[in-house]
């Protein structure tokens, strides 16, 4: 959901994590002086291209919220965000929202499942939608 590694040199950060009960949550904001571009090998891909994060500050957010259900069964959701600013206007952005959840049937057994929404665009144009 999160690659964290696309944040290359925050000017903060603040992580919060935490279990109470039987829900658990995660909280992850941070503001990057140097994005990273989203390329894989020579390949463009659906996202930010070097020239859009040259120069570009970057605000990631990522949450994310557990509960269990009963001893094996879970149900997930989780929220990311990118938003890519230049000279205090915004360039480009991506979302995803995540649904999942595990049900167990006895230790052994069990069905697990996930549906993901993604987009990914430049400010002023579509955004493009990744399938999940």
């Amino acid at each position: 959901m999160l690659y964290s590694r696309s944040i290359v040199d925050p000017l903060y950060g603040v992580k919060f994590s935490g279990k109470a009960g039987r829900t658990s949550i995660a909280v992850l904001h941070a503001m990057d002086e140097h994005p990273a571009a989203s390329v894989v090998g020579e390949q463009d891909t659906p996202g930010f291209m070097p020239e859009d994060v040259e120069g570009s500050l970057s605000l990631v957010s990522h949450a994310e919220t557990r509960v269990d259900i009963g001893r094996q069964s879970e149900f997930s959701i989780a929220y990311g965000d990118k938003e890519i600013v230049r000279d205090g206007e915004h360039i480009g952005q991506h979302h995803l929202v995540n649904l999942g959840g595990i049900v167990a049937f006895d230790a052994v057994s069990y069905v697990e499942a996930a549906v993901a929404y993604s987009a990914t665009g430049r400010a002023g144009e579509p955004l493009m939608h990744a399938p999940a």
